[in-house]
């Protein structure tokens, strides 16, 4: 009996205990959604790539799909595009116009001396990728080194040469004397400052006109 009336005061206490730490618990709702639409959710980027200046490609990334940067090089801005010109065998099929020739672009640097570097371009010949587009010439890699010098006074350029006789024998011909002074003279022509071209094999301009069988050019101001 004595314990049955302990519980039955303690009953009341117990029940104001437990509605106590209820009210003191906070509510807790789990939630429903840790990433809304519109809040820091991961974007999936395009797989497309661009192109960088050495040659790499790099893809978009972040939250705005940007581009990421191209990698540093150590590549020289301070260069220029001349032209060069060379005969096309599909433009210009079997030689119809022997003067006709074709200008494609070569890379110099900004310091050269620009006619000096063009003629030099034009003396390595068509590369292999232009060769394949119909682009010929009587250079190649065997004149890549004729050039001794060349000189511009009074619109006039004086190229002299190495003895080129045996390196490209039958540019004497006269449809190939002809292709061969178009390359070189269009070539030079291309910079305002020269409008007469005159050419030397070893210093004596008689020698290279005679071996094209043709006369030296006099030119009187």
């Amino acid at each position: 009996m004595r314990k049955s009336f302990i519980f039955v005061l303690l009953l009341p206490l117990i029940f104001l205990t437990a509605c106590s730490l209820k009210k003191a618990a906070p509510d807790y709702n789990p939630p429903t959604n840790i990433n809304p639409p519109g809040q820091n959710n991961p974007v999936a980027c395009t797989m497309e790539a661009k192109l960088c200046p050495d040659g790499s490609a790099v893809g978009r990334s972040g939250p705005n799909c940007e581009f990421s940067p191209c990698p540093e090089t150590n590549l020289n801005p301070a260069t220029t595009s001349v032209k060069v010109f060379f005969g096309n065998s599909n433009l210009n099929p079997n030689s119809i116009d022997c003067n006709k020739v074709y200008a494609v672009e070569r890379i110099i640097q900004l310091s050269d001396d620009a006619p000096n570097a063009a003629l030099r371009e034009l003396f390595k010949g068509p590369n292999q990728s232009e060769k394949e587009n119909g682009y010929t010439s009587w250079f190649s890699d065997k004149t890549t080194d004729i050039l001794k010098d060349i000189k511009v006074t009074n619109v006039l350029a004086r190229v002299d040469l190495v003895d080129i006789r045996s390196l490209i024998p039958n540019a004497s011909t006269s449809c190939g004397s002809a292709e061969l002074l178009a390359e070189m003279e269009t070539t030079l022509k291309q910079f305002p400052e020269i409008k007469k071209v005159i050419i030397s094999i070893d210093g004596q301009p008689d020698t290279f006109y005679q071996w094209l069988q043709l006369s030296t050019p006099v030119f009187k101001y």
